[in-house]
């Protein structure tokens, strides 16, 4: 085998994993100022991009035999809570970059060398299955447009789902693809959150070598092929269950955000109008919003807790389809009580200032995609699905719509016969709902855990 060249950590990048931590709090009054300049940019400030990197923030989760630190989940959470905590922004493309810049040690041996040796990794990606890949000799010739490409223009490499032809039917493959293959569209148009430079990328007839890409069914169930990290433990969990906790530190840290932000300037809010409270502090109704604010923190800090402890777990044992699905019906929980934290404050606030940034970065395509003012857009994010995974992926509810769709089949003919055809479609519907999670999910080609 070739000897591979990696890129060596400058001499002033710290040494440890609780160094990055130190670092990146001591940097975090600065991404507080520059987080309006990050909005209006649409993307990470260049600064805070250059000295995230010198911290070794992107080095956390590679390996250490080509510069990393393989930290563990603790201190990569908390990490990326802190920048998140300062600039939103900032945090969203830190969490995506980190959790795929663990990707390339759960491929093949070359495909590892080759993308570890890029200097300065940062890989983002998209997991919509929106490209099509087609076996072309040792490889796949890739095609396909990919939305919420988050930090897309930061990168160096992008891994992009697509389908292939298999002889069992089409199955989703995660390719990595070179950034300098890739068009970026500048899509993202955002009241919020606007500078996540969330854009579309497209590729049109790129070759990829298959040691490039990795059946996504791997990447779910944490099952990958022989190669030098078989036996690291860092490196052979689910993929997407890591990613997803990873996400979640994010969402908890723009949460411990909003709060610092309230309480630094309660004590200097003046009389709340039209009422006898000579100062907002006073005020009883806002002391039952920030007490609703805060247990909703705390409740949020309790479930990222859990999914650290679930993830940790992974290390001793390989984890269960359950864990799995459970990880990311606890991300849906972290993101509905953050949010709820921002909302509670934003409210409480009384600043019309919050209202006015907001909408003056509104464009006629925008989005509101604001933790404390968006809607669910993200299918890994949405509490509602995230509460159907968790409830379907409890055995002992499989076992009770198995028992349920057994006694509805009998039923169908006879309903229809005597009730008509409403009652028919009722009960199918209920059958369909009823179907195992695995066979439904295979048909949307959507992945629960």
């Amino acid at each position: 085998m070739p000897t591979i060249a990696y890129d060596a950590p400058p001499p002033d990048t710290p040494a440890t994993p609780e160094e990055v931590q130190s670092r990146v709090e001591d940097f975090l009054s600065t991404l507080r100022a520059r987080a309006h300049s990050t909005e209006k940019m649409r993307r990470m400030h260049p600064n805070n991009l250059d000295s995230l990197t010198n911290a070794g923030v992107f080095r956390l989760t590679v390996p250490c035999d080509v510069g990393g630190y393989e930290a563990d989940d603790y201190t990569v959470t908390e990490v990326l809570a802190q920048i998140a905590r300062g600039c939103p922004s900032t945090g969203w493309i830190c969490a995506i970059i980190s959790s795929f810049n663990s990707l390339p040690a759960m491929f093949g041996d070359e495909a590892a060398d080759e993308i570890y040796a890029t200097p300065d990794l940062r890989i983002t990606g998209a997991i919509a299955p929106t490209g099509a890949a087609k076996p072309v000799g040792d490889g796949f010739q890739v095609t396909g447009r990919w939305k919420w490409n988050t930090g897309g223009v930061h990168s160096n490499w992008i891994a992009a789902t697509c389908m292939t032809p298999t002889r069992t039917g089409t199955v989703p493959i995660m390719a990595v693809i070179p950034e300098s293959s890739v068009t970026h569209e500048d899509t993202w148009y955002a009241a919020g959150m606007a500078g996540t430079a969330t854009g579309t990328v497209s590729v049109k007839d790129v070759f990829v070598p298959g040691s490039r890409t990795l059946p996504m069914r791997e990447l779910t169930s944490g099952t990958f092929p022989q190669r030098r990290y078989s036996s690291n433990p860092y490196f052979n969990r689910p993929w997407l269950m890591w990613a997803n906790v990873l996400g979640a530190a994010c969402l908890l840290g723009i949460a411990r955000g909003a709060m610092q932000a309230f309480m630094e300037t309660l004590a200097t809010r003046g009389p709340i109008t039209f009422t006898r409270w000579e100062r907002a502090a006073e005020s009883p109704l806002l002391h039952h919003q920030l007490a609703k604010a805060q247990f909703d923190l705390d409740t949020a800090e309790m479930y990222m807790e859990r999914m650290r402890l679930t993830m940790r777990q992974t290390l001793a044992r390989r984890a269960t389809v359950f864990e799995r699905v459970k990880t990311r019906a606890m991300l849906g929980q972290v993101a509905t009580h953050a949010r709820a934290c921002v909302n509670v404050l934003f409210e409480a606030s009384g600043n019309e200032r919050a209202l006015t940034g907001a909408f003056n970065a509104l464009r006629p395509r925008g989005i509101i995609v604001q933790l404390g003012l968006g809607g669910e857009m993200n299918l890994p994010i949405n509490t509602i699905v995230a509460k159907e995974f968790d409830l379907r992926g409890r055995p002992a509810f499989d076992n009770l719509l198995d028992d349920r769709k057994n006694r509805d089949v009998g039923r169908i003919g006879k309903e229809e016969r005597t009730k008509g055809v409403r009652h028919g479609v009722h009960v199918r519907r209920r059958i369909r709902l009823s179907e195992p999670i695995r066979e439904r999910d295979r048909r949307h080609r959507c992945w629960p855990s």
